[in-house]
């Protein structure tokens, strides 16, 4: 005879299997962080958004390289050890370009400087080209010319006497930066060497840096010096270091947490079935989440898949309710039917509060939303309509004595203490009503770098001389011409800034790519080929040098004078698209660009603010990042908190429509209420404010509470009050367990998630079952 349970069984297992090598193959999986970060809203947003996806900080590692603590180097060993790696990564085609200190130019690079330094000269003036200024310059390549130490490039001296090309490369450099030593980077104390690695991928496209910083330790290694230590630093390597921290505690968490669990329902159903059949739904539950986010955004975030299957990990709840309440009067189908209005409101109130996500402000909470409301039903359905057909009609739940006695001891305990529960429940109400502020929105205390982390990368930025990551200055207009043109008007109070040593530095987009009326008016300089030829003649007229031999140099003068002048579609085909690319930004919908302005050595922060209020140049902002984003994380949690509220609101009125009482709905909702306010105020009192990942963990607390809570005022017979205390019990234990071992995490994310959650849950249980009586079946 066939058996049914098990053929069922089988398809389901197929299937499953078949799903599951079927997300394998087609699943596109995103590490892009800048998901979970604010939608661009406001300009405010976009530009933070511009700066930390995109911006020409984002795409570039810093590296540094110095002699262990044992060892001893010299900086000619370790200048070596710099060029032959520079060397190895200039041909690795992840790699767009390395600076090390190295005055290396490539074919191309030459070429377009050849064309171009006179449009590109910010020294050109009407007196380049005069009598006197040729004469002198001339004079002056002379002397250099009989030195034994000259100070200029005798190749150079026919195709460009006068300089410009060395003009230029100076204007581009910036005015702070490292030490040369053996010519390449070194910091002061000439115990580090250094270079800057531009990624072609963007800081946040995790698997290509993560595949770049491979090639990275791969190439140090076969240096063969194990005198050396290396050092990564960079948005691009933090990401990479962040993942990889984090899929490690969830694994090693996870699998920790999976033992205890395993062995603990074996202990309690004394047989391995209940728990493989168990693994059923939930393994549904993660498969329906992946392929819901998978076809609605097209792919699924890293961070989503990991937190997705751990949030659904709470769906075992529903095959432990059967199987605790499975006794030999009757199968598990009319076991099933028995709970199922009170599971299937559960999940109808639970699914409501991860609704409140899809409002979010970011599209990482809402793929969770959708993973979560998606696998919550799926578990749920199968459940109820598969997973009774496919246990053997054989199998009844045979618990221990001393298991019983436990879990009625426990609701009768606080039964006893409904009281001292309030009491202590409106103690912390009291005391969080006391508190200035209950959440964090300092975007420092989310960032996922180490004390050391931190030090290295404050340390590097301070040699290396980059862009100040806190202040953010860019200029807006409807073209790029238009910011262009500002931005040249906006470089000479650049220049007072720096003098009065407010800022060390800055970028411009407009020395790499001048406006084209910039680029118009020094053509106009240029003088005709003859004029120039003449007043050549005369300046070199009583020297060595022959005027035939700066052929190439007039010619090169008569080009730059009828080339079409430069514009951001051509700039972005020549090597200066690095510098240009990585400032300039097309708003969305529509709204023009936006350039960023890069500055450098910030020393007087509320004198920059101020003189940027006092500028009256169209489309200039200059923003403190860190404020800025202190605010959109504010608001976004103030969105969170109102959306708690909202969706509490309508579970409140599912219900009433499902209990019909408004006893029996407040019995639900008092636990619930009580529960979230001790674990914010246990937060409290050991001085952790509320981050957006507390509150967003707060509403799988309310789904959890509210499943506890249903069960324990469940109208049935005393023998199935019983095997509702057990079963509540059992799935408190669970979660507790394995997001109790999520507070253990490192990431500060995952502890705030499994710290809120194992809290939430045990208040739950604890209050829910005070409020525990026992009365007569619906």
């Amino acid at each position: 005879m066939i058996n049914k349970n098990r053929i069922l069984l089988l398809v389901w297992v197929l299937i499953l299997l078949a799903s599951a090598v079927w997300v394998g193959k087609t699943l596109k999986v995103n590490s892009d962080l800048g998901q979970f970060m604010p939608q661009e809203d406001t300009i405010e947003n976009q530009l933070m958004l511009a700066a930390v996806k995109s911006g020409p900080g984002t795409s570039v590692l810093m590296l540094g390289l110095s002699a262990k603590k044992s060892s001893q180097l010299t900086s000619l060993e370790l200048s070596r050890a710099n060029k032959k790696l520079a060397r190895q990564f200039r041909k690795n085609k992840r790699v767009r370009q390395v600076i090390n200190g190295e005055l290396r130019f490539s074919k191309e690079h030459k070429k377009f400087l050849m064309q171009y330094h006179w449009l590109l000269n910010t020294r050109l003036d009407k007196e380049t080209f005069s009598h006197a200024n040729i004469s002198q310059r001339m004079h002056y390549v002379l002397e250099q010319l009989r030195s034994p130490a000259p100070l200029i490039d005798k190749s150079l001296v026919p195709v460009d006497p006068l300089g410009s090309i060395i003009q230029v490369l100076r204007g581009w450099a910036s005015k702070v930066r490292p030490s040369r030593e053996h010519g390449v980077w070194f910091s002061r104390d000439k115990q580090q060497t250094l270079m800057f690695v531009h990624t072609r991928a963007g800081g946040f496209e995790i698997n290509k840096q993560q595949a770049l910083i491979k090639d990275i330790n791969k190439a140090f290694t076969a240096l063969g010096n194990d005198k050396i230590k290396l050092t990564i630093s960079g948005p691009g390597y933090y990401a990479v270091e962040y993942r990889r921290i984090i899929r490690e505690d969830i694994v090693r968490l996870s699998i920790s947490a999976g033992i205890f669990i395993s062995l603990m329902l074996i202990l309690v159903y004394r047989a391995i079935t209940p728990l493989m059949l168990a693994l059923m739904p939930l393994a549904t539950a993660a498969l329906a989440g992946i392929i819901a986010v998978s076809t609605v955004y097209g792919h699924i975030h890293g961070i989503t898949l990991a937190f997705g299957v751990t949030l659904v990990g709470v769906t075992i709840d529903y095959p432990i309710h059967l199987f605790t309440h499975l006794r030999n009067k009757g199968s598990a189908l009319v076991t099933m039917r028995g709970i199922w209005p009170t599971l299937r409101l559960g999940v109808l109130t639970t699914g409501i509060g991860f609704t409140a996500m899809l409002l979010a402000g970011f599209e990482g909470l809402k793929q969770l939303a959708v993973f979560s409301i998606c696998g919550l039903f799926a578990a749920a359905l199968t459940t109820r309509y598969l997973l009774p057909r496919v246990v053997s009609p054989h199998y009844h739940y045979q618990s221990w004595s001393g298991l019983e006695r436990l879990t009625d001891g426990i609701v009768r305990l606080t039964a006893k203490l409904p009281w001292a529960i309030a009491l202590v429940v409106v103690s912390a109400l009291i005391w969080l009503l006391m508190q200035p502020q209950l959440t964090d929105h300092d975007p420092k205390k989310l960032t996922p770098l180490t004390s050391e982390h931190k030090k290295i990368d404050k340390k590097l930025r301070s040699i290396i001389g980059t862009s100040d990551t806190r202040f953010l200055m860019t200029v807006t207009g409807k073209s790029v011409q238009q910011i262009l043109v500002t931005l040249e008007k906006l470089e000479p109070a650049l220049n007072k800034l720096v003098d009065k040593k407010i800022i060390g530095s800055y970028i411009l987009a407009s020395r790499y790519l001048p406006s084209i009326k910039k680029q118009k008016y020094r053509q106009s300089l240029l003088p005709e080929n003859d004029t120039l030829k003449t007043v050549f003649q005369h300046a070199v007229t009583g020297t060595i040098f022959n005027i035939d031999s700066f052929q190439v140099f007039f010619d090169n003068v008569k080009t730059a004078k009828n080339l079409p002048p430069l514009t951001y579609e051509r700039v972005m085909k020549t090597p200066l698209s690095i510098q240009v690319g990585g400032l300039f930004h097309l708003r969305t919908q529509g709204r023009g660009w936006m350039v960023l302005v890069p500055l450098q050595k910030i020393k007087k922060r509320e004198e920059l603010l101020t003189w940027a209020e006092q500028q009256n140049i169209p489309g200039l902002r200059v923003m403190d990042v860190r404020s800025k984003a202190t605010t959109a994380i504010q608001t976004y949690s103030n969105e969170a908190i109102q959306l708690i509220a909202w969706g509490s609101i309508i579970i409140v009125l599912v219900l009433w429509l499902g209990l019909r009482s408004i006893r029996d709905v407040l019995r639900v909702a008092l636990p619930i209420v009580s529960s979230l306010i001790l674990t914010i105020a246990t937060w409290n009192l050991f001085g952790v404010k509320l981050n957006i990942f507390h509150l967003v963990s707060l509403l799988l607390v309310i789904g959890i509470g509210i499943d506890y809570a249903l069960f324990f005022i469940r109208r049935t017979n005393e023998e199935d009050h019983h095997l509702d205390y057990m079963a509540v019990w059992v799935s408190n234990l669970t979660t507790v367990v394995v997001f109790g071992f999520l507070f253990f995490a490192y990431p500060l994310v995952l502890q705030a998630v499994g710290g809120t959650v194992a809290m939430g849950a045990l208040y739950a249980y604890i209050i829910s079952a005070s409020v525990a009586t026992k009365t007569q079946a619906i």
